[in-house]
């Protein structure tokens, strides 16, 4: 209901320091739920954190965070620039990243939105965002006024190859109006998608304009010619984040494809944590698409997916790198790195493979529980009749007494070869240590006053012969000593003090 959605509103909009809430675009103001949308996703992205640090205010249960989704953007601020609403806050949320390959990707966006133009020298836009203006407004004065850009309805503003999406569109522009140059920078772009690098430009050329669509020459890149090599196996496009506006249109394409071929999984079910970016959701899809055709994505290419749909190219599987911090959005048989989610434990349980299904079981313990296995034999229970899906794991691990939850998770043992390397073995080992150091430390305290009483004993016997007694002679034992454990560069020196014999007096001696 729209009352459900006016005190996070507020809440959002009382962060004034963060976001002023009289710039929400008009077309997200209509309706309560794009404005809330707006607001708390703007203050998100700004504070780089939760939007609201609770879901309770005034006594009343709110939203405090907007969730991302596949669909329209254009009410959804975000730090992923072929997504973000194309407004100031947008505009900051990007530049707050200071990533000048993203910064690229929103001005080729406002460019071709906004001033409905194309770029001519890709090197002034590449100087543009890596010094940004500080604003929408400022950009787009700036960018008014470049002679690097052009007016897309003027027949002499010809598609940049090196910008332009990798579509039939696109591939038909270069071959009519583009010279060698244009089709070659084109046609370079294609073989990348397919993981292959030309190394004849000459016989490139006379495949690209002997081609009659993208399709035909998509098709002669994928068989791996001899003046393209593909170092992909069975024609895969691996996804690659670093290919710009047009690879992010690519990776929306490419999970419009995946989705719609789906036999099993719904795209309405990809994890919150993986919707964050198109790249994400991308890795998590295709991954998933893989499996229902046989392929494990992290592992091998997929020759069941076409590089090319609707007219455009596409990528078949997820991305072979990510960047830090990413989550894990791939699902894969091996239970060391598929995502924590019921498609990730459904594909490591149909790998059949115990190390695989016991390495899933011990990052769903220690992630999703904060807990430690304290005996291996718990987890081999599990192994012999694994629940059947993934909240009846987490269940059966949430009531496991052999566990320790809410610990921090320790280095997982080898169950292949037996070892246990459980908290006892490790706390009597640590045990054991001590007593022995304890031990050679009073051994060093006896040692040293043996030692010094020994030696005064020497001396009283030196003086006694060679006049009067004066002093009485050591006792069997020194009657008291003083031991101070010393801190030095090397470790500990043992000083031991006074009234080390009777009738002396001892300053110090050291160990």
């Amino acid at each position: 209901e729209d009352a459900s959605v006016g005190l996070p509103l507020e809440a959002a909009c009382s962060q004034s320091s963060l976001f002023d809430c009289a710039s929400i675009p008009s077309e997200c103001g209509d309706d309560s739920w794009l404005t809330a949308r707006y607001a708390l996703s703007a203050l998100r992205a700004a504070s780089s954190g939760s939007s609201l640090g609770t879901c309770e205010r005034s006594g009343s249960l709110v939203f405090a965070q907007a969730q991302a989704t596949l669909d329209d953007a254009s009410c959804f601020v975000s730090h992923e620039p072929a997504q973000t609403a194309l407004t100031e806050e947008g505009y900051a949320a990007v530049k707050r990243l200071k990533d000048a390959g993203k910064m690229q990707v929103l001005l080729e966006r406002l460019i071709e939105s906004s001033l409905s133009s194309r770029v001519i020298d890709v090197e002034e836009l590449q100087k543009m965002a890596e010094n940004p203006p500080n604003s929408v407004p400022e950009a787009l004065a700036e960018l008014a006024e470049a002679a690097w850009l052009c007016s897309s309805s003027s027949a002499a503003c010809s598609l940049n190859p090196s910008l332009a999406t990798l579509e039939e569109e696109s591939f038909e522009a270069v071959l009519a109006d583009g010279g060698d140059e244009a089709v070659t920078t084109f046609g370079k772009r294609i073989v990348e998608h397919y993981g292959g690098e030309v190394t004849d430009e000459s016989a490139m050329l006379s495949a690209f304009r002997s081609s009659v669509s993208l399709a035909t020459f998509a098709a002669s890149v994928a068989q791996g010619p001899t003046w393209a090599p593909s170092s992909f196996a069975n024609s895969t496009c691996f996804a690659r984040e670093d290919t710009g506006l047009a690879g992010s249109l690519s990776a929306k394409a490419s999970i419009s494809q995946a989705c719609a071929a789906m036999e099993q999984f719904d795209c309405d079910d990809i994890p919150t944590e993986c919707l964050d970016t198109w790249w994400d959701a991308l890795d998590y899809i295709l991954s998933v698409r893989n499996l229902e055709l046989g392929f494990d994505a992290s592992s091998e290419g997929s020759a069941a997916l076409s590089c090319v749909s609707g007219g455009q190219l596409v990528f078949t599987s997820p991305r072979m790198s990510r960047p830090s911090g990413s989550p894990n959005c791939l699902v894969s048989k091996d239970g060391s790195v598929s995502a924590l989610t019921s498609e990730g434990y459904q594909a490591t349980l149909a790998s059949a493979s115990n190390s695989s299904i016991s390495a899933f079981i011990r990052r769903a313990a220690a992630e999703q529980l904060l807990a430690t296995v304290l005996k291996d034999s718990g987890i081999n229970s599990l192994l012999a009749n694994p629940p059947a899906s993934y909240l009846e794991l987490l269940a059966a691990l949430y009531e496991a007494d052999w566990l320790s939850i809410g610990a921090l998770e320790e280095e997982p043992s080898n169950l292949e070869n037996g070892s246990s390397g459980t908290d006892e073995d490790f706390l009597s080992w640590r045990m054991y240590f001590l007593y022995v150091l304890g031990g050679i430390v009073g051994l060093a305290v006896v040692i040293s006053a043996l030692y010094v009483w020994s030696k005064e004993l020497r001396s009283w016997q030196r003086k006694n012969k060679s006049g009067p007694a004066t002093s009485k002679p050591p006792s069997e034992a020194p009657s008291k000593a003083t031991v101070t454990p010393v801190s030095t560069g090397l470790g500990v020196a043992i000083v031991v003090g006074e009234d080390m014999i009777a009738g002396g007096k001892i300053e110090q001696a050291a160990l």
